[in-house]
């Protein structure tokens, strides 16, 4: 553990990461699994976690933190208080679809991430229908789709 005027390690903090957040399953992400969604190799992934990369660049950090859904700070933490702070503040647990939806939308324009946020609210609108028994709204945009 760091003393309360220096941060954590940044190995400590990837390290931390793996540890905490899991796959619903509970199973640890592996290298790959991370490598395989992040524009990171498995073994810049691993000189992380091993200390050997000590200073890596912001996009790097900004990638791990978008696949483990922490703020760019976690990555100041002093403590794991602070991290387990930063967590239970931040973190909102997503299905493993969800998360594939929210990394896959994070890669749009705003403007199409507008356009998703439209779909949704008929997939929404859709959902109750078909619960009540009652025939699904038009999609939206059918009038630009020709």
């Amino acid at each position: 553990m760091s003393h309360s005027n220096e941060p954590l390690a940044l190995k400590d903090l990837v390290a931390f990461l793996f540890d905490t957040i899991r796959h619903p399953n509970g199973e640890a992400y592996t290298l790959q699994e991370v490598a395989d969604q992040l524009d990171i190799s498995p073994a810049t992934i691993h000189q992380l976690r091993t200390g050997r990369i000590k200073n890596p660049t912001l996009p790097t950090l900004k990638e791990l933190g978008r696949f483990f859904n922490v703020p760019l700070n976690f990555f100041e933490c002093q403590t794991y208080d602070e991290c387990h702070r930063i967590l239970g503040a931040e973190r909102i647990e997503l299905s493993p679809s969800a998360a594939k939806i929210a990394f896959r939308a994070s890669q749009l324009s705003p403007k199409s991430q507008e356009d998703l946020l439209n779909i949704i609210a008929w997939v929404e609108a859709a959902e109750r229908e078909r619960l009540a028994g009652r025939e699904l709204p038009d999609l939206p945009f059918e009038d630009h789709m020709q």
